[in-house]
């Protein structure tokens, strides 16, 4: 065995250890809520219809299985939560899903000008960390619990 700094054993050692700290750091996890949030908006949206526009960089939606490389989504920086939703002009069209207020660390949501319909769920009252909510220009109705 050569047991030396540079000998191949300690070169393959190095090798996998930086494979496993890459791994490691792309994997995210995040919360059970948050991720069957995001599958209740996509399918309560007609996620497999949105239209992505051009100048933004990502991976469409549910492409893989980390929801903080998708377009528009921001996770903190553990990975664990959703910060950021911007779906603005995205066609979406239907409702949003009271699964919502499921984003405990959201501070951004964006809906502008898409085809949302229904009322507004009372469940958005849960987003307590929410400073910027955009909703203009679609059907939807009702009002912003207090």
């Amino acid at each position: 065995i050569n047991a030396e700094y540079g000998g191949p054993i300690m070169r393959e050692l190095r090798s996998l250890f930086v494979t496993l700290l890459i791994f490691a750091s792309a994997c995210t996890t995040i919360v059970p809520e948050e991720q069957q949030a995001l599958s209740d908006l996509w399918q309560s949206t007609k996620g497999s219809e949105w239209l992505y526009p051009i100048n933004v960089s990502g991976n469409k939606w549910f492409t893989n299985n980390d929801p903080c490389t998708w377009i528009n989504i921001q996770c903190n920086l553990e990975g664990t939560n959703v910060v950021w939703i911007a779906l603005g002009q995205f066609h979406l069209q239907g409702t949003i899903p009271p699964s919502i207020g499921q984003f405990s660390m959201l501070t951004h949501l964006d809906f502008t000008k898409n085809s949302l319909s229904g009322t507004i769920p009372s469940e958005i009252g849960n987003l307590s960390n929410l400073k910027e909510l955009y909703m203009n220009d679609n059907l939807i109705g009702g009002t912003l619990p207090a």
